[in-house]
């Protein structure tokens, strides 16, 4: 089955918001938000500070993750934020997460930015996503304790894209 990734749209909507919720309730009410918002601002579509990509299976068009970036709410100049990174259930642990990052990643390497950001929770359905940051070259940078509940904390992670620029052996 061919995977492949292309930009989001306003039709990915319902599909993106239950793969988000499949994990996530909470998650799925903000992503729904957000996509409202996205979509329904003409303006922000046409920034190339904040696209959205979906995953999806070529045989069925069935849409199975997302991923995407934008800015911080002060546009800092060569800093974007990971948002919305998920992956169907039934489709994880097949290499897709990992390529719809990857593809991420290059895509704002293309408008050389200097740091990514993202944040997650330290919740245990969350451990495999954090490992797969880690295996990517971000590190743990803010870790806010309780945020989410007690045991749940807020965790901020970086990736420095001069070192994955030489840890994955990109010319400069």
């Amino acid at each position: 089955m061919p995977i492949y990734i292309r930009k989001m749209t306003p039709d990915d909507i319902a599909a993106v918001v239950k793969i988000i919720r499949e994990h996530e309730d909470f998650d799925g009410d903000c992503s729904q938000d957000y996509y409202d918002g996205y979509f329904g601002d003409s303006k922000r579509t046409e920034s190339s500070r904040e696209e959205n990509f979906v995953s999806y299976d070529s045989e069925s068009g069935q849409v199975i993750g997302v991923c995407g970036f934008c800015p911080d709410k002060y546009d800092t100049p060569n800093i974007l934020w990971l948002n919305w990174f998920y992956l169907s259930e039934d489709y994880r642990g097949k290499g897709i997460g990992v390529n719809l990052l990857e593809f991420t990643i290059n895509r704002i390497l293309d408008m050389k930015i200097s740091k990514v950001y993202l944040d997650t929770s330290s919740y245990h359905s969350y451990a495999k996503a954090i490992q797969l940051y880690k295996d990517f070259g971000f590190g743990i940078e803010g870790d806010l304790k309780d945020y989410y509940g007690k045991g749940e904390n807020f965790l901020i992670m970086g990736l420095d894209l001069n070192q994955y620029k030489q840890k994955m052996g990109i010319s400069q």
